[in-house]
């Protein structure tokens, strides 16, 4: 989970804060090192690569909305515009989704996925306001 979350918090650098795109290769090494913890955790790769790549999806959709908005000076920030952040994290469900796959618990990712987004808006306007200092 770790690793994944050093994962999306390059990805934010380089979109947000002008990092250097090299890092980009290091978001692709430690999301590749994530995955293949995850598929070993959950002793079963197809689960775990469905759900990887529905959340993928779902993130890239939530970050370029995101784009759009932050890019948009006439954009309102209403709700819906700040439930969207939370979607920024979805790929952080992955690790202990994997432990649900392993436990024979897959009804349960569902919620697991709604937690996570619902947890990750607050994280996520955290990671706005400190960054909105300098």
């Amino acid at each position: 989970m770790c690793v994944w979350y050093f994962a999306l918090r390059c990805q934010d650098d380089v979109v947000d804060e002008d990092a250097p795109r090299e890092l980009v290769y290091l978001i692709e090494a430690l999301e590749a090192r994530a995955l293949r913890t995850a598929i070993v955790a959950a002793g079963r790769a197809e689960p775990v690569l469905e759900l990887w790549e529905d959340l993928i999806a779902r993130f890239a959709a939530a970050a370029l909305e995101d784009a759009r908005l932050r890019g948009d000076s006439e954009a309102t920030w209403d709700e819906a515009a700040i439930a969207l952040q939370g979607r920024k994290f979805l790929p952080m469900a992955g690790p202990p989704a994997a432990l649900l796959v392993r436990a024979d618990r897959e009804g349960d990712i569902p919620s697991l996925v709604e937690g996570v987004e619902r947890l990750a808006v607050g994280l996520q306007l955290t990671n706005d306001l400190s960054g909105a200092d300098h």
